[in-house]
């Protein structure tokens, strides 16, 4: 987790870090950056996920009801 020397709060997230604070796999997370859902920053070969973007992410899910949209 990339972080400012000021406060603890992170600038960037890891795709393995954004991952786990989303609670899906890897894999998943990986799927959603290819089909644009999530955007990310690349440094080199790193790949990065702004908390501001893992916020809309969150916002911007559709909510579950059962028995819906099978």
């Amino acid at each position: 987790m990339m972080q400012t020397k000021s406060s603890k709060k992170p600038l960037l997230y890891t795709v393995k870090q954004a991952a786990e604070r989303l609670s899906i796999s890897r894999v998943t997370l990986y799927r959603r950056l290819r089909s644009g859902e999530i955007n990310a920053v690349k440094n080199g070969r790193l790949t990065y996920i702004s908390p501001a973007e893992l916020e809309r992410y969150v916002t911007e899910l559709r909510p579950w009801r059962p028995g819906v949209g099978r």
